[in-house]
């Protein structure tokens, strides 16, 4: 989100903080204000920036406690989207703050907080829940947007913009600048860009980048050796596709991707490139979870992203049990479904689990 949207979400909230703590809240104003909550996750973000600011002011009272209550209620009411435009509502547009204390309150609620949002844009944490997704704006003007339960860390300096994918899936829109190199860095591997748009997916024991856009050199950590730099490594592993191996001029090896090429990184072994579907690679963008012959413990993981009721395969023998098809990331009974009319399959389901068995023997 751009700089004035975040000063404008600020405001909002600060009034709201204002509003919500000068005494009894009537019914109306809790329900605008779960309206507004509910409106983007940036508000529930902007409000409970400014709530710990000030959580140990006296200033707090009970009504502190009613607004917790009011933003459980409003995660708990309906999904949270974000709306097309940050403009102000109009229940908020309406209020006129004429007192000074009120005014110098919200005011200085806005510059502290506005003082984060610019730390986090330069080193922060950004993090998505189960079945939550966000688009995120960076300093730079880069984009990257989170599957579910995703986390990334942002470290912006004048030479590097590094981010640290710590868990889940992010597709990365890179804004161009030769200066400060983008590297994304996730277990196995790091990916280094400079203008190009691309996913990687963190998966337990496993990173899978493709490109969507553009070129992208993947430096593998069973690559990172010295090297002559400027050089084509030729002694790369024979899964790794020497034809397109290349060293970094710091001296790294390491492959390099262009658009529609994918490459799949363990801690030991490196994929040969191949060209990927990329539509159902970044699927996930459109709330489509998309399956073409995967494993089915990768199956319950792209799916336990998106569901508190997990999917867990107890069998360890349907580890090479495979599953295509096209399923709502929005529907949590779709794929249960499927998985119930496999005959190769057994399903019980708990209050908080789907649980996967082989079948049994006839």
């Amino acid at each position: 989100m751009k700089a004035h949207a975040n000063n404008q979400i600020l405001e909002e909230a600060s009034t709201w903080f204002v509003e919500l703590n000068e005494g009894r809240v009537t019914d109306k104003v809790r329900e605008q204000f779960s309206d507004w909550l509910r409106a983007s996750p940036e508000h529930v973000r902007a409000y409970l920036q400014i709530f710990a600011l000030w959580e140990n002011a006296p200033l707090l009272g009970k009504g502190a406690e009613d607004v917790e209550a009011l933003i459980a209620r409003a995660r708990a009411t309906g999904n949270v989207v974000r709306v097309g435009n940050d403009r102000q509502p109009s229940s908020v547009r309406s209020r006129r703050f004429v007192t000074p204390l009120r005014s110098a309150l919200a005011a200085s609620l806005v510059l502290v907080a506005i003082g984060i949002i610019v730390w986090l844009q330069q080193r922060g944490v950004y993090e998505t829940a189960i079945g939550e997704q966000r688009s995120l704006t960076l300093a730079d003007g880069s984009t990257i947007e989170l599957n579910a339960q995703s986390r990334v860390r942002v470290h912006f300096t004048a030479a590097e913009r590094s981010i640290d994918l710590l868990e889940g899936q992010v597709l990365f829109h890179v804004t161009h600048d030769s200066a400060r190199p983008f590297i994304v860095h996730s277990g196995a591997a790091s990916v280094r860009a400079v203008g190009t748009q691309f996913d990687v997916d963190r998966l337990s024991g496993e990173t899978i980048v493709t490109v969507v856009e553009g070129r992208v050199a993947v430096l593998p950590d069973s690559l990172l050796q010295p090297a002559a730099a400027n050089t084509v490594d030729r002694s790369a592993p024979s899964n790794s596709a020497p034809a397109i191996a290349l060293t970094e001029p710091g001296g790294t090896r390491g492959l390099l991707l262009t658009a529609g090429e994918q490459v799949t990184l363990t801690g030991q072994a490196t994929s040969r490139p191949t060209q990927a579907d990329v539509a159902s690679a970044i699927a996930w963008t459109q709330r489509r979870l998309v399956f073409a012959s995967s494993p089915l413990t990768q199956v319950a993981d792209e799916y336990n992203r998106h569901h508190k009721k997990r999917i867990v395969v107890r069998d360890r023998q349907l580890a090479s049990f495979l599953v295509s098809g096209v399923f709502s990331a929005n529907d949590s009974r779709a794929l249960v479904a499927f998985l119930c009319a496999q005959p190769n399959l057994t399903v019980h389901e708990t209050e908080t689990e789907v649980e996967i068995w082989g079948a049994p023997p006839k």
